[in-house]
Formats: structure tokens, sequence, C-alpha cells
């Protein structure tokens, strides 16, 4: 339901919220949520591999950052976390910092889909996200170059800290 509910109709979606920074309510409610509801329930359905050592967060975008998120907020049950093209807001940054002791012995991988290299995002690509659906979709052709200071603040605060990370 987060991806068609509004807080703010129009304004602001749930689903930004919940993604959001670490001092955000919604984003709180829903890190508890991913890990007092729906992590008990695939484990009750499936079977699974239990323990922070099995169990890894994964998210893209600004559910990158929710994935470092819960994380930090439950060190207890995640082991680790994977934020593709991570959208990290400054408040994020500043909890990884302040929570290196608990991230030292996680794993956590970082990358841009952006530029690699000398393979660069151009700025403006006409036909960037053309689908069956939709001939031209604009999408967020600068989104990847965006992405990378928020990035960068991450990789040196981890860094300053000690806390190790894989990055491509």
């Amino acid at each position: 339901p987060s991806s068609s509910r509004d807080i703010v109709p129009g304004l602001l979606r749930r689903r930004h919220a919940e993604y959001g920074d670490v001092a955000n309510p919604y984003a709180t409610a829903h890190a508890d949520w991913v890990s007092d509801v729906v992590r008990p329930a695939v484990n009750g359905r499936f079977r699974t591999l239990r323990g922070p050592d099995a169990t890894r967060a994964i998210g893209t975008s600004l559910g990158g950052q929710a994935s470092l998120h819960l994380l930090l907020r439950r060190p207890d049950l995640y082991g680790g976390a994977a934020m593709l093209s991570p959208a990290f807001q400054p408040p994020t940054v500043a909890a990884a910092a302040a929570s290196s002791n608990s991230l030292r012995d996680k794993v956590l991988y970082l990358d841009n889909g952006g530029d690699v290299g000398e393979v660069k995002v151009p700025f403006f690509d006409l036909v960037d996200h053309m689908t069956e659906n939709h001939w031209w979709n604009p999408g967020y052709f600068w989104l990847d170059t965006q992405l990378q200071p928020g990035i960068d603040a991450m990789r040196a605060a981890l860094d300053w800290t000690g806390v190790g990370y894989r990055y491509d």
C-alpha cells in the first residue's frame, strides 16, 4: 500500500517517507515493521537460515538507505546490507558514523550504477527509459550522478570510523 497512498495527496508519497533517513518516524516504523512483522512471517513460512550471519538487507536508491537503516536499527537481526545506488541523506550518514562500533563486524556493500571508470552516465539520454508502455519517459537520467555525493559522504564516514565495506 505504500506505493499507492500519499501522506500529503499529490505532494508526499508514503513510500518516500518510509524509506527516509533514520530521523524520520515513518522510516523508523517501516524498519520495525520489516524486522518485527515481515521477517518473522518469511521465517515462519519458508525454510530459512536464521540469525544475523544469514540475514542481509538489500535495496536500491532510497531502499539502499532503508537497508542500512535496518542494519543500524537492528544489528542483532541483520549481518549486513547491500546498498545499490543508495540515496543517502545526511542524518543516515551521521548515524552510520555514530554507530561504527556495531557496524565493524557487518558486511557492507555499496555501488552506484552510474559512472564506472571511463564510462560516464550521459547528462541527458534521449532514449533513456523507453518502454513498450511509454514511448518516452525521461525518468531519472541524472540520478546516478546526483547520488554520488551522498555515497562519497557515506564512504568518508565509514573510512573515518574504520568500518570496512566493499565499493564497486
